[in-house]
This record gives structure tokens, sequence and C-alpha cells, in this order.
């Protein structure tokens, strides 16, 4: 009896959260993916924005963040993008309970309400020079290369003597069959 109540309990548990969760995918897929990208903007709780990519022929949206006056997001393609915002701060809006900005796709740059550009420098070539600068190779200096240079000797050394001890190790196992183990 009480395992009949937990089976009809998990079925029905299973059979409510799978149309559930086929409503939300059946309404993130005519959203084009708003639903979703909307949830986690707004779990972010402020820390994220929602950017609205304008293009020729649609508009998309991706979640997107605001660090030391620089918008950065991804696009559609997954390539991480960065643009200047103004100072007047006139570019972000309010809509649906979340902070909005709109971003032209083609002309790489900021829009306003009244959709004037904000922003209009190559900044994919800009983040590009930034991420260079940032993973350049360091230099040694002068203690390191020592180390480097002491720890390659010492590797060095340490393989030519086993090499001589295997050396005479053979040697003497050889003398040693020769004369009957009699080697003092």
């Amino acid at each position: 009896m009480v395992e009949n109540f937990l089976y009809d309990s998990l079925l029905y548990t299973t059979s409510y959260g799978a149309v559930i969760l086929g409503g939300f995918l059946l309404i993130n897929f005519l959203s084009n993916g708003f639903l979703f990208t909307f949830l986690r903007v707004k779990a972010s709780r402020g820390r994220k924005m929602m950017v609205k990519i304008r293009q020729p022929l649609e508009d998309y949206y991706r979640p997107g963040e605001i660090k030391d006056n620089d918008l950065l997001f991804k696009d559609r393609d997954g390539i991480r993008r960065r643009l200047t915002l103004s100072d007047d701060g006139g570019d972000i809006y309010r809509s649906m309970n979340l902070n909005f900005i709109d971003v032209d796709e083609e002309k790489n740059a900021i829009q306003k309400k009244d959709y004037t550009i904000v922003s209009g420098h190559d900044a994919v070539k800009v983040d590009h020079l930034l991420t260079r600068a940032l993973m350049k190779p360091q230099e040694l200096d002068k203690m390191q290369k020592f180390i480097l240079i002491a720890c390659i000797a010492a590797a060095a050394s340490s393989m030519v003597a086993v090499f001589w001890v295997l050396k005479i190790y053979s040697v003497v196992s050889k003398l040693s069959t020769v004369t009957g183990g009699n080697i003092p």
C-alpha cells in the first residue's frame, strides 16, 4: 500500500515535471532563447545586464557586465566583445525590471535610445591588443636564469654520474664472474 502510494506520487511528480519542463523549453524555443537569457540575468541580481544586439534583420539578447566603464559580453559566435560606455550614463535603460543596453553589431557601437551612436572605435582590435598585452611572455630575471641553469647542470651531472656508476657496476660484475666472486 505504501509502495503503491510512493510509486504513484513519483509518477505524478515526474509527469508534471516533464510537462512544466516541456513548456519552458517550448517558450524558450518560440522566443529564440530569450527566456533562459532573461532568467540568467534576473538570477544574477543586478550583476549582469541584458544586452540587446541589433542586426539589420533581427535582434537578439545576451547577458553582459560592466567593468571599468566597459561593457563586456559575448556575441552569438561566442566572441568576447568590449565596448566603452559614455560618461553621461544615458546608454542604460530599464525594461521588464532589468537594466538593458543596446548594441549595434554592424557599427560595433553602443546605441542610445534615440539611436545615436555612443562609441564607434574598433573595440575588437582594442580587445585583442589588451589580450596580447596581458598574455605576453614574462622575461626571466638574473636570479631565475641562474636557478634554471643550475637545475639543468645538476640534472646533467646526475645523469653522467648514473652512467659512470652503471659502467663501473658492469665492469665489476664481469670481473667477479671471471675471478669466481673473489674480488676484495
